[in-house]
Formats: C-alpha cells, sequence, structure tokens
C-alpha cells in the first residue's frame, strides 16, 4: 500500500506537468491551457505517468483482498473491473499527451485535431463510467461491513473526493485548478491513505 500511494504521488505529479496551466478552463474542451504548457512538461509528463499509475494496482490489491474475505465471481469481477480502468487510464495519459503536442503545432491540417479529439473524448466518457461503476460498488461493500472495515470509510470514496474536487475547481479555481487535473490520482490517493487508516486500526 505504502508503495502504491507513492505511486499515486507520483502520478499526481505526472498529471500536472501534463495539464496544469493558470488559466484553466479544463472543462470547456478547447484545450487552450495546451499553450501554457512547455514540450519539455509534456515528455516529462508522458513518461511518468505511463510508467507509475500501473504500480496503484498494488494498493487496489490490498482493497480487493480486505472488501472480499473469500474467492468468488463478484471478486474476480471487481477486481477486472479495477485493472480495465487502469488500463484505459493509461491509454487515455498516452493520448492526452499526443492531443497536446497535436494542439500546440502550428503546422497541423485542423482535420487532425479534429479527429485528435473525437479519440479522446469518447475515452474519457468510458473512463469516467468505469470510475463512478467501481467506486459505487466498493461504497456499497464498505456499507454492508460484511468484511469488517469501519463505516467511516465511505466518506472517503473516490467520487466523493472527486465531487469534493470539483467544487473547489468552481469555487476557488485558483486553488482547485492544481487538484482538478490530478483529479483521479488524487481521489485515488486520499482513499488509499484512509483505507490504510482503516485496516492498521
Amino acid at each position: 500500500m505504502l508503495i502504491a500511494i507513492t505511486a499515486c504521488i507520483l502520478g499526481c505529479v505526472a498529471d500536472e506537468l501534463l495539464l496544469y496551466s493558470p488559466r484553466g478552463n479544463f472543462h470547456t474542451g478547447d484545450f487552450l491551457f495546451y499553450q501554457d504548457i512547455s514540450l519539455p512538461r509534456i515528455y516529462w509528463g508522458y513518461f511518468l505517468g505511463i510508467l507509475v499509475i500501473p504500480i496503484e494496482l498494488l494498493g487496489f490489491h490490498v482493497v480487493v483482498k480486505n472488501l472480499f474475505q473469500k474467492e468468488s465471481l463478484q471478486k474476480t469481477l471487481f477486481f477486472l473491473g479495477i485493472c480495465y480502468l487502469f488500463v484505459l487510464g493509461v491509454v487515455y495519459h498516452g493520448i492526452v499527451s499526443y492531443v497536446a503536442l497535436i494542439e500546440k503545432s502550428q503546422f497541423i491540417e485542423p482535420a487532425m485535431v479534429k479527429m485528435s479529439r473525437q479519440m479522446h473524448d469518447p475515452l474519457v466518457a468510458i473512463l469516467s463510467l468505469v470510475f463512478l461503476a467501481l467506486a459505487v460498488a466498493s461504497f456499497f461493500l464498505i456499507r454492508k461491513q460484511e468484511n469488517g472495515l469501519p463505516r467511516w470509510l465511505i466518506y472517503f470514496n473516490p467520487v466523493f473526493v472527486y465531487i469534493a474536487v470539483a467544487l473547489l475547481y468552481f469555487v476557488f479555481p485558483i486553488i482547485g485548478n492544481y487538484f482538478m487535473v490530478a483529479g483521479l490520482n488524487f481521489s485515488i490517493l486520499i482513499f488509499f491513505l484512509a483505507f490504510r487508516v482503516a485496516v492498521r486500526n
């Protein structure tokens, strides 16, 4: 879990390198924020994210082991869903890096820019749906309390953390911009920290 927590922190750093801009407006879909991001930042954010994000699966190994007391089809499907989410996450991290290069280029045809966005947007939608489904499933698994985990852990569910980040982004954008770009990795980081406390206790 400690290794996974470290990977989450590095994943957040990768997101900041690849996506952060003080101008914000990440939700508009115009990708103008890429104009504030240098090529070295894209380079390091690309490699750091792709190399460390899969290591977060170590933390979910601990989570699944504690959520399910015995082997079952439900346990297998739940962990499969987590692995699927991380495959999509790493693919997204790679795609958004190339979208950044395309958006910054002065020599790429508008049709190519449009195509890159058409490859980006549906993946974000699918990634969001899988993330939401797994977070809801973990909420009910913890709420059942058949695994001995404390009920307070449900309040650190990644979806709740992500909602808090989104609210911060819209209400206090100066601070929220930092957290919004790392929203997924940050929400997993907070969940892992809370889960480690719960398991130790």
